[in-house]
């Protein structure tokens, strides 16, 4: 037992002597390379920065109206960003448009929201970046009443209340720029009423306003709404082309003779509509990994899988320019989701996935570096050994030569303090041996200086 105690204890204190002659070491390294290695740290930092590797713990999104496909759209991406460790929190609007106010408010939280194409551009707010687009949104004119006469829709409801959605719908801008193009007078045709769309959708199935424009999925909760009463109508926009050359952003959809209700044949006929896509806006400098999680969220949750119109299938798709794509989502579209995003935390592939090619490039030199770094790790050694072997090989030549006592004893006192200066210093193990003779190398230039100074009469002080 008590031989074992000693073990323990020899290689205890051996260990920790070994240790802090390596801490003596790197801190010789330290102070030789002090200035390569805070540009080195300070790049360091600067990386990090850069890459911000670590995403925010919570996300705001612009959900919308109560009902509409965008706020169920909001809640599909939060319950999908939680599984994958990130907060989406839901602020709801009365619209888009305040969506995209909030986006560009530094004041507001919001940093992603949806906007159906052709609402605004670039142009409005060059710090916008788009995800790319994520669902089809359909222009409805839902009305009371017999199947409007002409290929004006407002004329034939001039005399008629049109909820139009609330200021700051994209309804309520739509409304505007298509009922626009009907007239050139100026003025409006009917009372316009800007009501939320789910609080219009129950006056309108209460027959106290006679039509309602609605911008939304047509699957949405509040489309359904309308689309189950029997008497309402949906009305066949007969200019769609016209409209789409006048609007590029939008195309047409058409719901087929029977289709809402096959029993009562609903509509007793085609119907054509129109349609814009919804895209997913996020501000410039949004977290990647918030990015990758939103993409893939979309692509997982398959928003329009089971939608009415095939047109509405296959997002999320780069459909529309109407604000450039963020790097992440060009890397989505052109390459998919890597491998790894399965099988490591979110934050770390997504560090993984920025800087792959500098991983690249590093594993190219790796071997190299690993060379220099152990070259590095030896410099104290090497440095110390050659300084101690040519500092012993000028005291062994003084000895030999000089015939002055105090010049001998100057050699021994050097010796002795080289001795000491050996048994301070950390040696690497390559060195192991060549600081064993070392030892013998000193004890031999010390006795050839007492030998000499002997033969001269003198004595060592």
């Amino acid at each position: 037992m008590a031989t074992f105690i000693d073990t323990l204890r020899d290689t205890l204190t051996t260990t920790l002597r070994d240790f802090r002659h390596e801490v003596q070491g790197w801190l010789r390294i330290i102070r030789h390379k002090r200035m390569p290695l805070l540009l080195a740290l300070i790049g360091l930092v600067i990386l990090a920065v850069a890459l911000r590797p670590i995403p925010p713990r919570t996300t705001t999104i612009a959900s919308g109206q109560a009902g509409s496909v965008y706020d169920r759209w909001s809640r599909g991406l939060a319950t999908r960003l939680a599984e994958l460790g990130l907060k989406l929190e839901l602020v709801p609007t009365s619209g888009q448009v305040e969506g995209f106010e909030h986006l560009g408010d530094d004041r507001s939280a919001v940093s992603v929201s949806f906007i159906t194409a052709g609402t605004f551009t670039s142009k409005d707010d060059p710090t916008l970046e788009s995800l790319g687009s994520v669902g089809l949104a359909t222009i409805m004119l839902i009305h009371r009443g017999d199947a409007l006469a002409g290929d004006d829709p407002f004329a034939a409801l001039a005399e008629k209340t049109i909820a139009i959605g609330p200021e700051g719908a994209v309804s309520n801008r739509l409304f505007r720029i298509v009922e626009g193009l009907n007239r050139t007078d100026g003025k409006p045709r009917g009372e316009w009423v800007q009501l939320p769309n789910a609080e219009a959708a129950t006056k309108l199935l209460a027959g106290e306003i006679d039509a309602m424009f609605l911008v939304d999925a047509f699957e949405s909760e509040t489309a359904q709404r309308l689309l189950a009463d029997p008497g309402l109508r949906l009305y066949d926009f007969t200019l769609a082309d016209a409209y789409t050359k006048k609007l590029p952003f939008l195309q047409t959809v058409v719901v087929p003779k029977g289709s809402i209700d096959l029993d009562r044949i609903r509509p007793d006929r085609d119907v054509t509509l129109l349609a814009s896509t919804i895209d997913l806006l996020v501000e410039k400098g949004t977290h990647p990994a918030v990015q990758w999680a939103l993409l893939i969220a979309a692509q997982e949750a398959a928003f329009n899988d089971n939608s009415f119109f095939t047109e509405s299938r296959g997002f999320p798709r780069h459909a529309d320019g109407s604000f450039p794509s963020s790097s992440v989502a060009r890397r989505f579209y052109s390459s998919g989701v890597p491998g790894y995003f399965d099988s490591l935390p979110l934050w770390l592939a997504t560090l993984l996935n920025q800087v792959w090619v500098y991983l690249v490039a590093f594993f190219l030199v790796v071997n190299p570096l690993l060379k220099r770094l152990e070259n590095l790790r030896s410099y104290n050694s090497a440095t110390h050994l050659d300084y101690f072997y040519s500092s012993l090989r000028d005291f062994d030549l003084r000895a030999k030569s000089t015939k002055n006592p105090e010049e001998l004893r100057d050699i021994i006192a050097r010796a002795d303090k080289i001795a000491a200066l050996v048994d301070a210093t950390w040696f690497d193990d390559k060195d192991t041996r060549s600081s064993f003779a070392l030892e013998s190398a000193i004890k031999s230039v010390r006795r050839r200086a007492e030998e000499r100074l002997a033969a001269l009469g003198g004595r060592p002080t």
